[in-house]
């Protein structure tokens, strides 16, 4: 086993708790600036980053500082004829951005923004013959689809098998055919 290295010193006059105000203030400010250059990098990433910012103000009590007119109507511009939803406006749906916009939507109750029958027909649309879930219409896996079930009253239950046979305890995730 190597040595560790320390490779941060923390003065003693460094702040001892979690200042939750200024965590706050960075996430409610990040996608303010949209010419950013490390906005534009992550469009592909924008509907899960957008749960994960949510989520984490939504922690902190912090939710009401967020735009909800403003992402709910990114949701809505985002989902496809199909039903499924893309991580940004002129992406392709994915079930792992469907699953990120329900859980936002959730968030603030309104998940009736969406084409509610449409996101089910997308998702079962999905899911193959041995019950699993590709992620999307070119058959491409995400780990996340098990979590589709029903994470709201909104959305009827996904599930008619058992998952086990495609969760991996030592990927500690989902597969897309048991045994991979």
């Amino acid at each position: 086993m190597g040595t560790q290295v320390k490779d941060v010193v923390i003065k003693s006059d460094a702040p001892s708790a979690l200042l939750l105000d200024k965590h706050a203030d960075y996430i409610a400010a990040y996608g303010s600036k949209k010419d950013d250059y490390e906005y534009t990098l992550s469009e592909y990433l924008r509907m899960s980053g957008i749960y994960w910012g949510l989520t984490v103000m939504d922690l902190m009590g912090q939710l009401t500082r967020m735009n909800q007119q403003e992402i709910s109507d990114f949701i809505k511009s985002c989902q496809h004829d199909c039903g499924g939803i893309s991580a940004s406006i002129g992406h392709d749906p994915h079930v792992l951005y469907t699953l990120s916009a329900v859980q936002i939507l959730s968030l603030y109750d309104s998940v009736n923004v969406l084409d509610v029958d449409k996101v089910v027909e997308y998702v079962r649309g999905l899911q193959q013959e041995d019950g699993s879930f590709a992620g999307d219409k070119w058959g491409e896996f995400t780990f996340s689809n098990c979590n589709q079930i029903s994470p709201t009253e909104g959305l009827p239950s996904l599930w008619n098998h058992n998952p086990f046979p495609c969760f991996f305890f030592w990927k500690g995730g989902w597969g897309l055919k048991g045994g991979m």
